[in-house]
C-alpha cells in the first residue's frame, strides 16, 4: 500500500476511532496515543494490508486491543499504588471500587436495551453523530431516532436509580 493510498484509507476514520478510544479509556491524552499507536502499527504492516478484505474492521479490531491493553496497564499501575499505600487519582481504596461497580453496572445496563436503543445511544454519544446523520444511517426518521434515544436514557437513569437505592439499603 502506497502513502496516498494509506492517507485516503486512514486518516478519514480517525475522528472516529479518536471518540471511540475516549468512550473506553476516559482520558484524551491516552486516547491521542492509542490513536497515534495505531497509525503506527498499521503503517509498519502497510506491505500486508492489501491481503485484507476489510481495512476499516482490522484497524477497529486492533484499536479496542490497543485500548485494551492501555486499561490494562493503568490498573496494573493503581494496583501497584495501592499496594504501596498510595492513594491512586487521590481516591480511597473503597472510592475506587464504587467507581468500578458502577461503571460495571451502567455497562450490564447499556448491554440490557434493545439494539436499536443501544445503537442510537452509541452513535450519538460514542460516534458524536448528529440525530440527522444517526437517521440517515440507520434509515429511520429523526422522530424515531429522538425517541429511540430519549428511551434508552430514560431506561439507563430508571435502572440505575434502582442500582443505587439498592446498594444503598444493602449498605
Amino acid at each position: 500500500m502506497h502513502k496516498t493510498e494509506f492517507l485516503n484509507t486512514f486518516i478519514p476514520l480517525k475522528n472516529k476511532w479518536y471518540r471511540y478510544a475516549i468512550w473506553v479509556l476516559e482520558d484524551t491524552l491516552e486516547s491521542e496515543d492509542v490513536v497515534q499507536e495505531l497509525y503506527v502499527k498499521l503503517w509498519n504492516m502497510r506491505t500486508q494490508l492489501p491481503g485484507y478484505s476489510n481495512l476499516e474492521a482490522l484497524a477497529f479490531k486492533m484499536l479496542k486491543n490497543l485500548c485494551i491493553d492501555r486499561l490494562r496497564r493503568v490498573k496494573v499501575y493503581k494496583e501497584d499504588l495501592d499496594r504501596h499505600g498510595n492513594i491512586a487519582g487521590g481516591l480511597s481504596s473503597s472510592d475506587l471500587v464504587e467507581t468500578k461497580d458502577a461503571s460495571r453496572i451502567l455497562s450490564r445496563i447499556v448491554r440490557s436495551l434493545p439494539e436499536t436503543q443501544r445503537l442510537v445511544l452509541q452513535l450519538k454519544h460514542v460516534e458524536g453523530h448528529s440525530i440527522s446523520e444517526i437517521a440517515r444511517l440507520l434509515e429511520m426518521t429523526t422522530n424515531a431516532v429522538n425517541v429511540n434515544l430519549s428511551r434508552a436514557r430514560h431506561k439507563i437513569k430508571e435502572q440505575y436509580t434502582k442500582w443505587i437505592s439498592y446498594e444503598s439499603k444493602s449498605s
